[in-house]
């Protein structure tokens, strides 16, 4: 947390430091190194055999998939409006910090989206 105290989005992103493609690394367990075709096709596989996906673009539909593929019921009105109220809701600014928005295009966009092409594309599959 020190390493990043003070230090903008767009000097991160431009660092060393700035996360490159985790989660396909995560799931085609290649931490370090060079990404190939291969490691997305992999990450891709265990997505599709490994996860159920809901997206927050999409929070009511996946709060119903969940619900049926659960097999989880509501009975109760107030839990039914429950559900619909926290699906409602934006989910912005949920921890209390403040984030600077990146605009498409911009040096810091551009920075972020070379670090994270294959995630990019894993998230894009996911969808």
């Amino acid at each position: 947390k020190k390493l990043l105290n003070g230090m903008s989005l767009e000097k991160y992103a431009g660092s060393n430091i700035a996360e490159n493609n985790w989660m396909t690394r995560f799931l085609s367990n290649k931490l370090s190194g060079e990404l190939m075709p291969a490691h997305e096709a992999l990450a891709r596989e265990v997505l599709a055999q490994k996860f159920f996906i809901g997206l927050l673009s999409e929070k009511q539909q996946s709060v119903e998939r969940f619900m049926r593929y659960f097999g989880w019921t509501t009975n109760d009105p107030g839990a039914e409006a429950c559900i619909d109220r926290l699906v409602g809701w934006k989910w912005i600014n949920r921890n209390g910090l403040t984030h600077p928005e990146v605009k498409e295009n911009s040096k810091t966009w551009k920075l972020l989206e070379e670090q994270n092409t294959f995630d990019i594309r894993l998230f894009r599959y996911a969808e």
